[in-house]
């Protein structure tokens, strides 16, 4: 079979050469000696490196050895040209400082480019102002963003709120960015946590051979942000999010002889003068909305707001100040009246509603 004589002659001539010319076989024996000379060299100085990254004139006479044993590879017969392209890729993965292998991966996962399309600028990221009209509510100036207080101004109609906020972040892309198994737990867990220690309150490069002289410090503060979001809004590992908490009602104003809260179907009704108990309630953000209503009416005594995040909106338009470990005041004021909670999260610390972890989050391009 001719096929099989050319096949047979390709062969021979690549262990013995042609007419007595070189075998091409010794040339890229010589290549592949260069190849592990350079990444002798490259391991030495990785060895003796603090930062265990590559100097660059080591890495650019790795290339040009690469480069050669590639355009090698590509004359060779199969199998071949693929057993030699992949000796000369896995060379070069080895070679890499951990940065830029860390930044190869980081690309492939795409989780900053998701972050971008899907979360930067809305919120619970990135909060409302809340700005008034029809007169003002007192003092002049910014309003703050947790506070909302309606009073009969001295001249002209009672005002009118009008808040200002991004674009909600969908609940799927959120429960994906920051969930369990999602993007950055994903990409923490197969590509950062054997270099990191996570045992103190801030998060560590672990060893001498860390990439902390490579990476930046606000690069893991992201991760340890996310995390802090996953353990804080994913309760019970759970895929999506879910809040367990507990209102208890305090005071309200002597006007009000009924305060209603819903979400999510949930109802809690609180008639001025029972006896205060706390009502467990759960936000899993699944419901369009959340409100609250003073009874009876007048002026302005409901407050509705829409949207997986309605919940959390309502209580952006509350004062809330920490009382103890897990525990808050809530004052919801409406209309000049006011109906005051306490919050408790049990098992909890921070205030899940607002927490800091998540306000103004940024994910990193590169690390």
């Amino acid at each position: 079979d001719s096929r099989l004589i050319a096949f047979n002659t390709q062969y021979a001539n690549e262990i013995k050469g042609a007419d007595g010319a070189i075998p091409p076989l010794d040339k890229t024996l010589s290549a592949l000696e260069n190849l592990y000379s350079q990444m002798n060299a490259i391991a030495r100085a990785r060895e003796s490196s603090p930062d265990g990254n590559v100097p660059q004139n080591l890495k650019d006479q790795f290339s040009t050895v690469a480069n050669q044993a590639q355009v090698d590879a590509a004359r060779k017969p199969p199998p071949f040209n693929t057993l030699l392209n992949q000796l000369v890729q896995d060379s070069a993965d080895v070679v890499r400082s951990v940065r830029d292998r860390l930044n190869a991966q980081w690309q492939v996962a795409k989780v900053a480019a998701f972050f971008q399309d899907n979360l930067k600028g809305r919120y619970p990221l990135a909060r409302s102002s809340i700005q008034w009209s029809g007169g003002a509510p007192g003092a002049t100036g910014a309003v703050p963003t947790n506070t909302i207080q309606w009073v009969n101004p001295d001249v002209g109609a009672a005002p009118s709120r009008v808040i200002q906020g991004p674009p909600d972040a969908a609940m799927a892309a959120f429960s994906r960015f920051f969930g369990p198994n999602g993007l950055m737990d994903t990409f923490f867990q197969r590509s950062l946590k054997p270099y990191v220690d996570t045992s103190q309150g801030n998060w560590t490069w672990r060893g001498p051979t860390g990439p902390e002289q490579s990476i930046s410090p606000e690069a893991l503060q992201a991760f340890q942000r996310a995390a802090a979001v996953r353990a804080t809004l994913f309760s019970g590992n759970s895929s999506t999010p879910s809040v367990r908490f507990q209102l208890i009602p305090v005071e309200t104003s002597r006007d009000i002889s009924q305060v209603v809260i819903g979400l999510e179907g949930q109802t809690l009704t609180y008639r001025t003068g029972q006896p205060a108990q706390g009502t467990d309630l759960r936000w899993t953000g699944i419901s369009s909305q959340a409100q609250i209503e003073f009874l009876p009416g007048g002026g302005p005594s409901k407050l509705t707001e829409t949207g997986p995040w309605g919940w959390f909106k309502i209580l952006d338009q509350a004062q809330v100040q920490p009382t103890g470990t897990g525990q808050f005041r809530v004052a919801f004021q409406l209309g000049g009246r006011q109906a005051i909670y306490e919050l408790r999260i049990p098992g909890g610390d921070a205030n899940p509603f607002r927490l800091r972890e998540l306000e103004g989050f940024r994910c990193p391009d590169q690390l």
